[in-house]
């Protein structure tokens, strides 16, 4: 019988470039708690390595999901030359968790969403 998992959606907000030490985010959904961090903090300008973990509700590791990520960036209200800026990646699976390169192009509060 195959598993289905529900939508989840996790809210990030990362500030490429600045000085947070640590920087992770838990979540529950549902039954499922999802964990989120970039591999080195802070994070930068360019590329970032964002681990994901995906458990159930006895804490067990879930390894078969298929994993997906937006990233983006509201315009700015102050500047007209700040648009909407979004991009995506999936996640492939890493250890008991899962692994996905961002490439932020700018600093400031950029939100992620990650869906399973």
């Amino acid at each position: 019988m195959k598993r289905v998992i529900p939508l989840i959606v996790l809210m990030l907000v990362v500030s490429a470039g600045s000085v947070y030490a640590d920087v992770y985010m838990t979540k529950k959904a549902g039954d499922y708690t999802v964990t989120a961090a970039f591999e080195k903090t802070p994070s930068v300008v360019g590329e970032n390595y964002l681990l994901i973990k995906i458990t159930n509700k006895v804490g067990q590791p879930v390894t078969d999901a298929k994993v997906s990520i937006k990233y983006y960036m509201t315009a700015q209200r102050q500047s007209t030359q700040m648009p909407y800026m979004e991009s995506s990646a999936d996640a492939e699976a890493s250890g008991s968790g899962y692994g996905a390169k961002l490439n932020l192009p700018m600093k400031g509060p950029w939100y992620i969403v990650i869906k399973f």
